[in-house]
């Protein structure tokens, strides 16, 4: 954990030097993490694969077809009805 942290720190002072950075960087890359994680289930390593080839493809293909926008709708409409239908994910356990 130590040395992923040092890694990140570095890797973000010698990205400072070469862009311009704000606050918000990474956040819509946050949030499909979130919707994978979500959609796999909490804990679950096969189910973040799953999740994450479904919202890749999701992203991908919907984007090709409209906008990047309307991609983003329908992965949260696929998240809300996964979080509606089977609360726990697709492979994760239901918590007691």
């Amino acid at each position: 954990m130590g040395l992923g942290s040092a890694l990140s720190a570095m890797a973000g002072c010698l990205m400072g030097t070469l862009m311009f950075i704000v606050p918000s960087m990474g956040f819509l890359a946050t949030i499909k993490a979130f919707m994978i994680v979500i959609m796999g289930g909490l804990g679950s390593v096969p189910g973040a694969l799953v999740g994450g080839f479904v919202i890749g493809f999701i992203d991908s293909f919907l984007t090709t077809l409209a906008t990047s926008e309307l991609a983003y709708i329908i992965g949260f409409v696929t998240i809300f009805v996964i979080l509606v239908f089977k609360p726990s994910g697709l492979f994760g356990q239901a918590w007691e």
